[in-house]
């Protein structure tokens, strides 16, 4: 798994804690070591099978539907969300029998906010 900053951008104000694969999604657990809360915003991402298949992707954070609201994290806090791969009916994949066995790789791409600051990365995860 890599946390990669965008270009210009300092290290990641959160941890990724945890990352966790199943068939066609990851579990992925962020932390906030910081004294303040964070805001946490995914705005795109991709689901890439071995054959090069690509999949956009939903954000699940604690509820069962796919989520596009911004997150907090409060000082010392943590998330978890799982990144599931969408068929083209918007619909996760697994939910229509298929399956997405490793090897895949997962990017998801994050703004996170900080009182005035932001920051903009992709975390990548590569299961196997």
């Amino acid at each position: 798994m890599t946390v990669q900053s965008a270009q210009g951008m300092g290290p990641a104000p959160f941890k990724v804690d945890q990352a966790n694969a199943g068939s066609a999604e990851v579990t992925l657990t962020l932390s906030n070591p910081t004294t303040s809360a964070i805001r946490v915003i995914w705005t795109e991402g991709t689901f890439i099978t071995a054959e090069s298949m690509s999949y956009p992707i939903g954000v699940k954070t604690g509820q069962d539907q796919p989520s596009t609201l911004p997150t907090i994290i409060e000082p010392n806090g943590t998330l978890r969300m799982t990144v599931v791969a969408l068929a083209k009916d918007g619909k996760p994949v697994a939910s229509g029998g298929k399956s997405i066995e490793p090897p895949y790789r997962v990017g998801l791409k994050l703004t996170v906010e900080r009182s005035i600051e932001r920051w903009k990365g992709t975390v990548w995860v590569f299961v196997s």
